[in-house]
């Protein structure tokens, strides 16, 4: 998660940026020791506390695309692109792209699948993201398979939810179950470690029997819908997902009338005062209090669990129950499903992203080309009020096939600046981590033939 308080490092980084503006060349800025003329001599040491080494143009073309990845699919869904740039070390998002055959489709010999994309945006260690990425659509489908082709959504929508819930308390419950019988460092490593990091988590689910769409929210990752409308360079963007944050006021309300009384339930927009996402896998920080075990806690265990959250009274306050909402694709105008982790929306708003998207697809560099209706509808979306001091609106960059590398790399570019690019990828992990968070980006493109 990317905090508020973090914008004056960024906005010094910027700065920096501006004055580096058409230097190309790998390039080192070193404090220098001043030495004193003392006296007594004193051995020096050789100190150059190095700040930043401008990476050349290859090896930040190399960083940006080292982790892309593209798949194809004989489906209604033709292809989906996905890229990261971490900026933890190690990345502690992950993402999942899975495609299963809907044997209980009615259709005789169908072909019909069951396609499952997603992004876990981990916190506190990539643990919980981890975990998440290996086993989260097992349990999701072997929840919703019988149900799979209902036509009760609220059914189905509900099932979703338990399989979420009931993965988490296996998670937070059952790993501190075994924590507390077994208080030894392998139990906490095996069994343990995904409670205590955390991750926030958003899974598309598409069924090509009946072109629904379903997203499950859990967290503060979004997913936007970009359709193609009548008319040369029209575009739509929706916003299919809530960001659930102590920022969005209706989470604010459901948290608080779950603590009646309790000033800091949520506190300058945070729960607790500390957690910025809502709803969330792991962090049993927030859902468990485990003061009277920790006695029996070996240091080298202790060594890992987290002090307890100040004003901790009546646990849990976070919940991985997701935000669940259903949309019918029309594959005659919908054509880009882009999931992002908030990385890439704490630097481009949904209009920005509709525009690189038609950008890269006509390969037209001029985002004033396109006519872009932003739908809030049916779900009110709280714009990002980023710095816009740095937001030249230069045409785009266009150097990249993959559609989430091309995002990636223009939301880095502060609107079309090649050097913020280089800037933004020349910090060394985890010290980046003061200035952008890790990106994780998949687009996946519907087939309108």
């Amino acid at each position: 998660m990317f905090s508020k308080n973090i914008f004056c490092n960024r906005n010094k980084l910027l700065l920096a940026a501006t004055a580096l503006a058409g230097i190309s060349t790998t390039t080192a800025y070193n404090y220098k020791q001043i030495q004193n003329d003392n006296s007594i001599k004193q051995p020096q040491k050789q100190q150059a506390n190095e700040l930043l080494s401008i990476l050349p143009k290859l090896e930040v073309d190399t960083k940006l695309t080292k982790l892309q990845q593209s798949y194809k699919f004989d489906s209604k869904i033709k292809r989906v692109d996905i890229t990261q740039l971490p900026s933890n070390n190690p990345i502690e998002d992950c993402h999942i792209e899975s495609v299963l055959n809907n044997d209980s489709a009615n259709t005789p010999d169908s072909n019909e699948k069951i396609m499952l994309f997603g992004i876990m945006d981990g916190h506190s260690g990539g643990h919980t993201s981890s975990y998440l990425q290996k086993n989260l659509v097992s349990k999701v489908i072997s929840k919703l398979y019988p149900i799979i082709n209902d036509e009760d959504l609220n059914s189905f929508n509900s099932t979703l939810k338990d399989a979420f819930v009931e993965l988490d308390n296996h998670i937070v419950i059952d790993g501190f179950k075994n924590l507390i019988r077994s208080p030894n460092r392998d139990t906490l490593f095996k069994t343990t470690m995904p409670a205590i990091s955390g991750s926030c988590c958003l899974l598309t689910i598409f069924n090509t029997q009946n072109n629904i769409l379903t997203v499950a929210q859990t967290g503060d990752s979004r997913a936007i819908l970009i359709s193609k409308e009548e008319g040369e360079n029209n575009y739509s963007v929706k916003q299919l997902s809530r960001d659930l944050t102590g920022d969005n006021l209706e989470e604010v309300e459901r948290i608080k009338k779950l603590h009646p009384n309790e000033e800091y339930a949520v506190y300058r927009g945070r729960v607790l005062g500390s957690l910025q996402p809502s709803r969330a896998f792991g962090d049993y920080r927030y859902k468990l209090d485990i003061s009277k075990h920790l006695g029996n806690f070996p240091p080298d265990v202790k060594m890992f669990l987290r002090r307890q959250p100040k004003n901790l009274l009546t646990p849990p306050y976070v919940t991985a129950e997701p935000d669940v909402m259903n949309y019918k694709i029309d594959l005659k105008k919908d054509k880009y499903l882009v999931i992002a982790s908030d990385g890439l929306f704490e630097l481009l708003n949904n209009d920005d992203i509709a525009r690189l998207v038609a950008q890269w697809e006509t390969q037209k560099v001029q985002r004033d080309l396109f006519k872009v209706d932003v739908i809030d509808e049916p779900i009110k979306q709280d714009r990002f009020n980023y710095d816009s001091r740095y937001k030249t609106n230069l045409p785009c960059i266009l150097k990249d096939e993959n559609l989430a590398t091309h995002l990636t790399r223009n939301a880095l570019s502060f609107g079309g600046q090649e050097e913020f690019v280089d800037l933004m990828c020349s910090l060394k992990e985890p010290g980046s981590r003061k200035y952008r968070d890790d990106l994780t980006v998949q687009v996946i493109f519907f087939n309108d033939e």
